[in-house]
Formats: structure tokens, C-alpha cells, sequence
């Protein structure tokens, strides 16, 4: 057999996540970190009508017996600054997380470890808030009784999906990235159960989102073979 007659498969190399992916990934932050406003009603809406922060109920006998009566708006300002706080640090650090490291291990970990510490600041802040500023002393309902009602479905979704999410770290090939678009989904639905929480934890499907970005494999290239 002639020498020329021998065919050469070139070899492949493996290109680098580089900006493509981190774009991606701070791109899905911002974009659903600025959807997530629309939320900021709902948040109202969760605080002061479903775990009636702020607000007591007259006692029994009396006029208005197991009606809600809440404070005015300005009441809710604090509150609203700390729901907003904790937004812009989500977005803000996602985004620089998501773009500034150039690690795609470590950058998969520190979003991670993001979208479980807001997930539970916030989830930890309204428990917390609903004990102390509920005034459940004529109530039928007891203040944690409240949270469970309201946001105790959304939590235990939401925890699924950061359970997912994180044993997205620990696997290759391609099942990184399908277990990080599943936790995105799975957190949304967390969401869907109770809109209040979408100021806050829709953040938090973005970072999942460029989880799942930086999570991507490498493209695969043939090496051109000098003639």
C-alpha cells in the first residue's frame, strides 16, 4: 500500500469555555433580575394580605372581630428597602460571578452558594418577620401557621431545586448542565406557588441560568495537519 493511500483522521481539540458562556451567564442575570421588578407589588401584596406583617386583628366581642387591620404605607418602607437590598446584591454579585470568573468550576460554585444564601436570607427574613411584627394574639391562625400556609410550598420547592442545582457541581459530560436548566425550572415553579416571591427568588433562576451556561461543554474542533 502506497504511503499516500493511508488516511489521517485529525485529531480534535477541545475549545475553552470562554466569553461566549460568560456573557451568556451575565446576560440571564441581568435580563431576569430586571423581569423580577415586576414582582415588587406581589411582594406588598404577600407581606401585608397573606402573613399580615404589620398588621392584628381586633378581639373577639368587639366590632370588626377577626378583621386584619395593618399599618399605612409608609410602614412597609423598611421593609421594602431590605427586600430591595437583598435584589441588587443578587444581581450585582450573579453578575459579577457569572462574568468575572474565569474558572468555570469555581464560577458554577460561587453561583451556587449565591442562589442559596439569598434563597434562604429570604426565606429566613420573612419567617423571622412574620413571628415578630404579626400580631396573631386574636387570631384564629398563629403567625408561623401563616408562613406555612403562604410560602411553606414555595420553600420546600425552592429547596428542591437548589438540591439539584448543587449536585449539578459534582457530575461531567452533559449532565451538568441539564440538572442546572431543571433547577431553573423547578425554582420557577417555586415561584408560580406563590408570586410574593418572585422579587427575590426570580434572581435566583437567573443565576441557575448562567449555572447552566457555564456548565456547557467545550465545542470540539479538528487540528489542521500540515500538508
Amino acid at each position: 500500500m502506497d504511503a499516500t493511500d493511508v488516511v489521517h483522521e485529525a485529531p480534535e481539540r477541545q475549545e475553552p469555555r470562554g466569553d461566549g458562556s460568560r456573557g451568556i451567564g451575565v446576560l440571564a442575570v441581568l435580563l431576569v433580575g430586571v423581569v423580577s421588578v415586576a414582582f415588587g407589588p406581589l411582594a406588598v401584596w404577600l407581606i401585608r394580605d397573606q402573613l399580615h406583617i404589620g398588621c392584628g386583628t381586633y378581639p373577639a366581642g368587639t366590632e370588626g372581630a377577626g378583621t386584619w387591620t395593618c399599618a399605612d404605607g409608609i410602614g412597609y418602607v423598611s421593609l421594602a428597602v431590605v427586600l430591595g437590598a437583598m435584589w441588587l446584591l443578587t444581581v450585582v454579585l450573579g453578575s459579577l460571578i457569572a462574568g468575572g470568573v474565569r474558572d468555570e468550576r469555581r464560577s458554577r460554585m460561587g453561583l451556587w452558594l449565591l442562589g442559596l444564601a439569598i434563597t434562604g436570607s429570604v426565606l429566613g427574613w420573612f419567617w423571622s418577620t412574620t413571628l415578630t411584627l404579626v400580631r396573631d394574639e386574636n387570631s384564629a391562625l398563629t403567625a408561623e401557621q401563616l408562613w406555612l400556609a403562604a410560602i411553606g410550598p414555595a420553600a420546600l420547592v425552592a429547596a428542591v431545586a437548589l438540591v439539584v442545582a448543587g449536585v449539578s457541581l459534582f457530575l461531567r459530560g452533559r449532565a451538568p448542565f441539564v440538572l442546572a436548566v431543571s433547577a431553573a425550572v423547578i425554582m420557577t415553579v417555586a415561584i408560580a406557588l406563590q408570586p410574593g416571591l418572585g422579587l427575590n427568588l426570580l434572581p435566583v433562576v437567573g443565576l441557575l441560568a448562567a449555572l447552566a451556561a457555564r456548565s456547557q461543554r467545550p465545542r470540539r474542533t479538528p487540528v489542521a495537519q500540515p500538508a
